[in-house]
């Protein structure tokens, strides 16, 4: 089956399967073709993709052809008292604001549907925080750069004083 979004979180049980939606629809057998390729979609932009906003509520991967994975964190724990999970991926998509946006409403509408609450600090906060970790992450990479490109320039052509 190809799909374009799907949206699913973690049983809380353990046991149980998973909720998930593909377009929209309802996937009830987790052992389907349609459960499957969500999986394996989400596992290959998972694996080779990059994270692109990490935060300990939201993380966003996006793997450049494939399409964008965002995992969000909600308040309850599973039956082991770990954090548990609603996922939200969409084919051929970027972390853009407007796919992000998406990612958050569907996120938000299956926390409803599934009766769980997405984490506190909220998913437009959590956006904020890991975009402006990525953003020194880039300010420190681009100074290195600099630094690096300033002493071989020095070795190279060194000023006589």
């Amino acid at each position: 089956m190809t799909f374009s979004t799907a949206v699913y979180g973690q049983a809380l049980d353990n046991e149980s399967p998973d909720p998930a939606k593909a377009d929209g629809i309802w996937l009830e057998d987790p052992h389907s073709a349609e459960s499957q390729a969500v999986a394996a979609f989400v596992m290959n932009v998972k694996s080779t993709g990059e994270e692109v906003v990490s935060t300990r509520d939201v993380l966003v991967t996006q793997a450049s052809l494939d399409g964008l994975v965002v995992e969000a964190r909600c308040d309850q724990t599973d039956s082991g008292g770990r954090d548990s999970y609603i996922v939200y991926c969409e084919r051929g998509a970027r972390a853009t604001p407007e796919a992000l946006q998406r990612a958050e409403l569907a996120l938000s509408n299956f926390a409803v549907e599934i009766k769980r609450d997405l984490a506190k600090r909220g998913f437009s906060d959590s956006l904020k925080k890991g975009g402006a970790t990525r953003s020194l992450k880039c300010g420190i990479f681009l100074i290195l750069i600099c630094f690096l490109l300033y002493s071989v320039l020095m070795l190279t052509f060194p000023f006589n004083r």
